[in-house]
């Protein structure tokens, strides 16, 4: 799986320094098809992982009493 990161530098090296995706794969490492599909996307999806409100009400909601 690509990192967030390196899915920021293909598009930045196709669409802003106007490189090949033959010349990415061979800079990169990354397999041609991998980029092309990345590149497919339109804006980059965030992370699948994320807090739930739940979660976060909950913490809130608890009160600690110290001696």
């Amino acid at each position: 799986m690509v990192k967030m990161t390196q899915l920021e530098d293909i598009r930045k090296m196709y669409f802003m320094e106007e490189l090949s995706i033959r010349e990415i794969n061979r800079r990169t490492g990354i397999h041609h098809d991998t980029i092309s599909k990345y590149l497919s996307i339109d804006e980059p999806l965030p992370s699948k992982y994320h807090l739930l409100k739940i979660k976060a009400i909950l913490c809130s909601d608890l009160t600690f009493n110290f001696m």
